[in-house]
């Protein structure tokens, strides 16, 4: 190991504005945080603005640049204030209480690294509205970089739209927005909204805002439902505010992807008698529903697109009966897919890794995420070096902020570079060169050291709603502290008004975000973090079996949460969902028989994207879109099991499938369709 400070920096990292006021801010909070004393204007200026290129920075210049930089630094949660004056010159010191909080008197590392694990998955869940307020939630409530966390997943995006942590915290604070739309007929719109709520269904997050004029008024029963990912670009109006009636309920709003915009139809469908929870739900909030003799429900709701109301009824697993123009449109996209997929039809080589990958083809907006994204970042980076040889892996890193590793390690980068900046204290890290870790040495003098930064308002909401989508309750004393806590830094930054509860409780009452359920995710993340097996009693098609399985991670689909593991009994990978399971327990791997065998990777499925809009219509979870050879590409893994095959049967000439046995499968299904009667 070197250390950071002898060593030459990296020339290659270029660096950019976003970068100059991250790396800026950085110095900031490990200087005042680390400083014995209140410092002056002065110290403030040649430590840390009248450096490089700007060392002859007027005093009215710093004054500037510094006002700006205690307003960001605040926030981020750290709070700079004046502390008196000496020799004319102001005093300045870190108000410790408001900006540092030590989350392990509430839980126990090994209790926070649990809700890391079990949390994490709904990081990318795009029906959970706050994924980047958590992810940062999480970092903040184990700050254990060091070593990655079992089961879960590194990052793949490069950079996290800003989008989603500007309309979350216009909806914290309660601010008009501005945004530019995309509707559904691909048209632009432009927009003032006062946004009342928000709620995940069918992989997707929605907002309910209304439209403000320019006198700012709005109406609320006008209220519409707008879809996150269709915002362009989101400006906030800082300086406005609007109150919330006490008694809206966003929950209300719920739709189905078909419904979203002006209904033009109203549909008919038949539905089993015993449908799956996924339609049960939709029956019980949209439409009605009337049954005949036999069990079977014949639902009407309404629509806004036919034909993905086609495709969606395909997927789901239900038969449409009128109008007409519905019956066509399911049968054409059935014929399709029995066509489509009779043979696999992507070039094998690219499936895994095969190809030249590059760029995702996810929608994104432009621009960089900015200096402030980026120090939020390297804060948690700074929260995890409290002691001496605590170290970051890039690996490490990568899973707990859920970005690439390339992202990780150029964060680790920019640390050690703003090590190296400036006059003030420093964090004394040390770089090993060949491992790429980033360690706090315990040999300088100076015993720097980071603390981690209180969680943000939306942060702890993030955490909260993490905790009632998944049905987790922490019992015990230090639980219910953590939920205290969390509950009164919302109460803190926000008027409570935005949001209908607090405490968490399950965003839908159904088995699956049961607390009983929570327990279950609980005692399988435990599993994971020790890396010990899970025995269970599971019910699936009526019958009761008894499983061990080796745990390999957490996954939530479909508002379901489910534990991917490879059953040792059955020599596979499988995927159960955590409701049907039963009598959970953590169990040692004593025996030959009960040890994971080497070969045990998923089954990647590659698939070719044909048509952006009907693919990007459901917007699958652990899923990763590339370009490969000038093609728009897809890979998901694929646990068994029959949604995935509906799902490709639903998007029929949408997608070309590379995996042979799973395009047999998918028109096999197709082809019992045809043949059903309507």
């Amino acid at each position: 190991m070197t250390s950071a400070h002898e060593a030459p920096t990296n020339k290659d990292v270029r660096i950019s504005k976003d970068d100059e006021q991250a790396m800026r801010l950085v110095n900031l909070l490990v200087g005042f945080s680390n400083a014995h004393h209140p410092l002056t204007s002065a110290e403030v200026k040649a430590n840390w603005y009248a450096v490089g290129e700007k060392c002859k920075i007027s005093d009215d210049s710093f004054s500037k640049a510094f006002s700006r930089d205690r307003k960001q630094l605040a926030r981020l949660g750290v709070i700079i204030e004046q502390a008196g004056s000496r020799d004319s010159l102001k005093l300045w010191q870190l108000n410790g209480t408001e900006s540092f909080v030590d989350h392990s008197q509430e839980l126990s590392e090994i209790e926070s690294m649990q809700l890391v694990v079990a949390l994490s998955p709904l990081r990318d869940d795009p029906a959970f509205p706050f994924r980047s307020e958590l992810s940062r939630a999480l970092s903040k409530i184990n700050t254990s970089f060091s070593i990655a966390p079992q089961g879960v997943s590194v990052g793949r995006e490069e950079a996290r739209n800003p989008i989603e942590n500007h309309l979350s915290d216009a909806l914290l604070s309660q601010h008009f927005v501005r945004a530019d739309y995309q509707k559904a007929d691909g048209k632009r719109a432009r927009y003032r909204l006062a946004l009342l709520g928000t709620f995940g269904n069918w992989y997707h997050s929605y907002y309910v805002a209304a439209k403000v004029d320019e006198k700012g008024e709005f109406d609320v029963d006008a209220a519409r439902v707008f879809r996150l990912d269709r915002f362009v670009r989101v400006s906030v109006e800082e300086r406005s505010h609007y109150e919330i009636p006490l008694d809206f309920n966003a929950e209300s709003y719920h739709v189905l992807p078909f419904q979203i915009g002006e209904p033009t139809e109203s549909l008919t469908f038949l539905v089993a008698p015993t449908p799956s929870d996924e339609v049960q739900n939709a029956c019980v909030r949209s439409g009605s529903v009337q049954r005949d003799e036999s069990g079977s429900m014949r639902w009407a709701v309404s629509a806004a697109d036919v034909s993905l109301a086609a495709r969606w009824a395909v997927a789901e697993g239900i038969t449409p009966l009128s109008p007409r123009t519905l019956v066509d449109a399911y049968n054409t996209i059935v014929k399709e897919a029995a066509d489509t997929h009779a043979k696999a039809n992507v070039v094998s080589r690219l499936q895994g890794s095969g190809g030249k990958q590059s760029q995702s083809v996810t929608k994104r907006s432009k621009g960089r995420p900015g200096g402030i994204e980026r120090a939020r970042d390297l804060f948690a980076l700074i929260g995890a070096l409290q002691n001496d040889a605590d170290s970051l892996s890039v690996e490490a890193v990568a899973k707990r902020l859920n970005c690439s590793t390339d992202h990780a390690r150029r964060l680790t980068d920019l640390l050690i570079q703003s090590t190296a900046e400036g006059e003030g204290t420093h964090l004394p890290l040390t770089y090993d060169e060949a491992t790429g870790e980033v360690g706090l040495s315990s040999s300088t003098p100076s015993r720097a050291h980071g603390r981690p930064v209180r969680l943000l308002p939306s942060e702890a909401y993030a955490l909260l709603k993490g905790m009632a989508a998944t049905g987790i309750s922490l019992g015990g004393p230090h639980g219910r502290k953590l939920v205290r806590t969390l509950a009164e830094r919302v109460a803190e930054g926000t008027r409570l008004r935005a949001f209908p509860s607090v405490s968490p409780t399950p965003r839908t009452e159904t088995p699956a975000q049961s607390n009983n359920d929570g327990k279950k995710i609980l005692t399988c993340s435990q599993a994971l973090n020790a890396q010990k097996n899970v025995r269970f009693d599971y019910q699936s098609a009526g019958f009761k079996s008894s499983r061990t399985v080796r745990p390999l991670g957490l996954v939530y689909q479909e508002g379901h949460s489910y534990l991917s593991a490879y059953d040792l009994g059955r020599q596979s990978e499988r995927l159960f969902r955590t409701d049907r399971m039963s009598n959970v327990s953590a169990t040692d791997s004593s025996q030959a028989s009960d040890r994971l065998p080497e070969s045990s990777e998923p089954r990647p499925i590659v698939f070719e994207v044909l048509d952006r809009k009907t693919v990007m219509s459901f917007n699958w979870p652990n899923t990763h879109f590339f370009t490969a050879d000038g093609r728009a590409m897809g890979q998901t893994d694929y646990y068994g099991g029959m949604w995935l095959v509906r799902r490709f049967a639903a998007l029929s000439r949408a997608v070309a499938l590379g995996d042979e046995g799973l395009c047999l499968s998918v028109g096999d299904y197709a082809r019992e369709l045809l043949h059903m009667p309507m």
